[in-house]
C-alpha cells in the first residue's frame, strides 16, 4: 500500500490527521493539566501539615515562654539568680541542681524542646541544658556549640535560627530574652525538627527534586534536603524561578506562622517528565486509532486507485506523445469503461488535430526564419557597398582593391548554405569584416581576442558575431579617440554552456539606453529600425536554441557596452549537426514552440 498521489485523498488524508493530532492533542494536554495539578497539591497537603506542625511548635514555645519569665514564680527567681549574677565561677552544687529543675520543668511541658543555652553577660562560664536519655544534664557551654552567632548578634532577640547539627540531632533555634532584660543576656532553645522530617517522610514522594523548606527573616529554618539542594524563598507567591540546577516550581503556604514561609520546591524538568510518564498511555491509544484510521483510509484509496491507475497510466503515456495509445475496455466498473472509451475517441481526435498542426508550425517557422535573414543580408549589403563607393570617391589607391578582396570573401560566406560552423571558423569571417571597418576607419581601435581553447571546437550558428561588431563601429565608435578597443572573448560558463562576449570602451551609454535595449530585444523585427542587428539575432538564436539562450546587454568595465551570447556547448562534429531542416520531431516541436512564443 502505498501513499496516494491524488491530490484530494492527500488532502483528506491530512484533514483527518490534523483533526484527529488536534484532538488527540487537547485530551493529552487535558490529562496532564490533571496530573500535573495533582502532583502539586499533594505535595500543597503535605505542605500544609509541615507548616501545622511548625506553627504548633513556634505557637507552643511562646505559650510556655511567657511564663516561664513572668515576674512571680519559682522559675522566675532561679533565672533571675543566674542571670544577675556576676562571677567567673561555676555554678555551686545547689545552684546548678535548682537551675537545673527550673529548666527541667518548662521542658517537661514542651516536647520537642531538646536544650537550653543560657547566656547572661556577667558571667564567664554560661551552660547549656539538655536530657541525655532520662537524665537531665546541666553544663558549661562548649566551645562547637552550634549557634554562636545567636551570642555575638547583639540584637538577636525573639529570632528563629536555621536548623544545624548538634548533639546527634537536627536543631532550630529560637532566641528569646532573658528575665534580666539584659541586651547581652539570652536564652537560646533548641527544637528538633524530627517531627518535621517525619511528616515529609510519611508523604513517600517519588520525587528526588521535592524540597519542602521553612524560612523566616531571610533565613533558611527548615530543609528537608541539604541546604545546597534547598532554594530559599523570599515571597509567599506561586512562581516559576531559574536556578544553576534549573528550573524550580515554588509552592507556598498562606496561612504561614508570623513572618515564616512555609513552602516546597519542585524541579520543573523532573514533573514535567513525571507526568508525561502517566499519561504515556493515552498517546499510545491516540497513535494506534489514527494508525487504524489512516490504514482504513489508505486501503479505501487503494481499492479505488486500482482502477484508476489504469487510466491514469493511459493519460500519462498520451501525454507523452504517445497519441496512438488506446485503451483495451476490460474495466470492471461500467463508469470506468466509458471514460476510458472517451479518451479513447479524444486522442484519436488529438492525434489528427497535432498532425495537421505541426504541418502547419513547421512551414510558418521556415518562413518567419526566412523572414529574418532577408531582412538581415540586405542590411548588411548596404552598408559594405556604401564603404566601396565611398572609399572609391575618396582616392584611387591600390588598398581598394585589398578592400574589395575582403567584401568577395564575405559575400561568400554570407551566401553560404552551411549554417553550423566552429567558432573559430566564425572568427575568421569576422576577421574579413573588421578589414572592411579598418579600411574606412584606420587603425584608430584596436582589437582584442580571449579565447579558451576548448570554445574554438565549439559548434554554433553562423554569422552571430557581426552584428555586434557592427553595432560597435555604428553607435559606439569615436572617432576623435585613438584608444579605441574592441574585445571579443569567449569561454565555458558551465560544463553545457558557453558565453561569447563583444565588448568596448565606446563613447557611452546610459542605464536607460541599455534598459530600453534589453525590452527591444523581443520586440517583432518590422523594420530596420533601431538595435535591428541585435533583435535580428537575439531572435534567430531563441528560434533556433530555445528561449532559455540569446543575449545579455551590460555595461562595459570601461564605461563601454557590453553584449554576451549565451549558447548551449557542442562539440559533435559539422555532419552530424542538425539544421534546421532535419531536426527531429521532438525539436521541432520544441523550436515551434519557441517561434509561436516570441
Amino acid at each position: 500500500m502505498k501513499w496516494p498521489k491524488s491530490s484530494l485523498l492527500k488532502a483528506v488524508l491530512i484533514g483527518y490527521t490534523i483533526v484527529i493530532l488536534i484532538a488527540g492533542a487537547i485530551v493529552l494536554k487535558r490529562n496532564f493539566d490533571i496530573r500535573w495539578t495533582a502532583h502539586l497539591e499533594d505535595a500543597g497537603k503535605v505542605l500544609i501539615s509541615l507548616s501545622n506542625e511548625y506553627e504548633s511548635m513556634t505557637g507552643n514555645f511562646w505559650r510556655y515562654y511567657l511564663p516561664l519569665v513572668a515576674p512571680e514564680g519559682n522559675v522566675r527567681d532561679k533565672l533571675d539568680h543566674y542571670f544577675s549574677g556576676q562571677t567567673n565561677m561555676t555554678l555551686t552544687p545547689i545552684e546548678k541542681q535548682q537551675l537545673t529543675d527550673a529548666l527541667k520543668h518548662f521542658g517537661v511541658y514542651f516536647e520537642p524542646l531538646q536544650w537550653i543555652a543560657l547566656q547572661a553577660s556577667g558571667r564567664e562560664i554560661n551552660y547549656l541544658f539538655h536530657h541525655s536519655g532520662d537524665d537531665a544534664v546541666l553544663k558549661p557551654i562548649p566551645d562547637d556549640f552550634a549557634f554562636p552567632d545567636a551570642f555575638s548578634d547583639r540584637n538577636a532577640f525573639m529570632k528563629v535560627l536555621g536548623s544545624r547539627e548538634y548533639l546527634n540531632d537536627t536543631c532550630f533555634a529560637v532566641v528569646g530574652g532573658a528575665p534580666s532584660q539584659g541586651q547581652q543576656d539570652k536564652m537560646i532553645f533548641g527544637f528538633s525538627v524530627q517531627k518535621l522530617d517525619q511528616i515529609v517522610a510519611n508523604a513517600d514522594s517519588s520525587f528526588d527534586s521535592l524540597c519542602y523548606a521553612i524560612a523566616e527573616e531571610g533565613e533558611l529554618i527548615y530543609s528537608s534536603l541539604t541546604a545546597s539542594e534547598t532554594y530559599m524563598a523570599t515571597s509567599r507567591k506561586y512562581q516559576t524561578v531559574r536556578t544553576d540546577t534549573g528550573r524550580l516550581i515554588i509552592w507556598p503556604v498562606d496561612a504561614s506562622p508570623r513572618q515564616s514561609i512555609c513552602y516546597f520546591t519542585i524541579s520543573y524538568h523532573e514533573l514535567f517528565w513525571k507526568t508525561c510518564s502517566e499519561v504515556y498511555h493515552n498517546l499510545i491509544v491516540l497513535f494506534a486509532l489514527l494508525v487504524l484510521s489512516i490504514s482504513m483510509l489508505l486501503l479505501f484509496s487503494w481499492l479505488v486507485n486500482r482502477e484508476v491507475s489504469a487510466i491514469r497510466r493511459g493519460l500519462k503515456r498520451i501525454g507523452d506523445n504517445h497519441l496512438d495509445h488506446r485503451f483495451t475496455l476490460h474495466f470492471h466498473n461500467d463508469g470506468f469503461n466509458e471514460i476510458a472509451q472517451a479518451i479513447n475517441a479524444m486522442a484519436e481526435e488529438l492525434q489528427n488535430t497535432v498532425e495537421r498542426s505541426y504541418q502547419f508550425e513547421l512551414r510558418q517557422r521556415e518562413a518567419e526564419m526566412a523572414e529574418l535573414v532577408a531582412k538581415f543580408d540586405p542590411h548588411f549589403l548596404y552598408n559594405t557597398l556604401e564603404l566601396f563607393r565611398s572609399r572609391c570617391l575618396r582616392s584611387g589607391d591600390e588598398t581598394t582593391a585589398e578592400l574589395i578582396s575582403h567584401a568577395a570573401l564575405l559575400f561568400r560566406g554570407l551566401l553560404s548554405p552551411k549554417r553550423i560552423v566552429t567558432v573559430q571558423e566564425e572568427l575568421t569571417f569576422n576577421e574579413h569584416y573588421l578589414r572592411l571597418f579598418r579600411g574606412r576607419y584606420g587603425d584608430q581601435t584596436s582589437i582584442l581576442y580571449d579565447f579558451d581553447s576548448d570554445v574554438l571546437n565549439c559548434l554554433i550558428m553562423r554569422n552571430i558575431l557581426q552584428p555586434l561588431i557592427e553595432n560597435y563601429f555604428e553607435h559606439g565608435f569615436d572617432g576623435s579617440r585613438t584608444d579605441n578597443y574592441l574585445q571579443i572573448s569567449g569561454a565555458i560558463v558551465n560544463e553545457n554552456e558557453i558565453r561569447l562576449t563583444v565588448q568596448d570602451n565606446g563613447r557611452g551609454i546610459s542605464d536607460e539606453k541599455i534598459f530600453a535595449l534589453r525590452c527591444q530585444l523581443s520586440d517583432p523585427v518590422i523594420n530596420e529600425g533601431a538595435s535591428y542587428g541585435l533583435k535580428n539575432l537575439h531572435q534567430r538564436m531563441q528560434l533556433y536554441y530555445g528561449k532559455e539562450y540569446g543575449l545579455m546587454i551590460e555595461r562595459s568595465p570601461d564605461n563601454g557596452l557590453s553584449v554576451s551570447i549565451r549558447l548551449p556547448m557542442i562539440n559533435q562534429p559539422p555532419a552530424c549537426m542538425p539544421s534546421i531542416d532535419t531536426i527531429p520531431n521532438e525539436g521541432i516541436k520544441k523550436a515551434v514552440t519557441n517561434a509561436s512564443d516570441s
